[in-house]
């Protein structure tokens, strides 16, 4: 359940990536100042976006890792019974 969630996250991350950096890159700039502006906020953009994705992948190796600690206690307690 948790990694079909933490999948979705990434997927909406990836787009959003994919379709910011084509919308704020190919946007026609004419005057230099605005062109240095855009892209300032292009690399604060992305700064970002690598940030929240960054903290994405933190979590979801954090429930996968959880995830297999419950299945592996689960294992030494048959083989315990066993």
């Amino acid at each position: 359940m948790e990694n079909k969630v933490v999948k979705v996250i990434i997927g909406i991350l990836v787009v959003s990536v994919v379709f910011g950096t084509l919308f704020f890159w190919f946007t026609p700039v004419k005057d230099g100042k605005k062109q240095l502006d855009q892209i300032k906020m292009n690399n604060n953009y992305l700064i970002l976006l690598i940030q929240v994705i960054n903290r994405v992948l933190k979590l979801a190796i954090l429930t996968t890792m959880k995830d297999l600690k419950i299945k592996l206690n689960q294992l030494k307690f048959q083989i315990v019974l066993n």
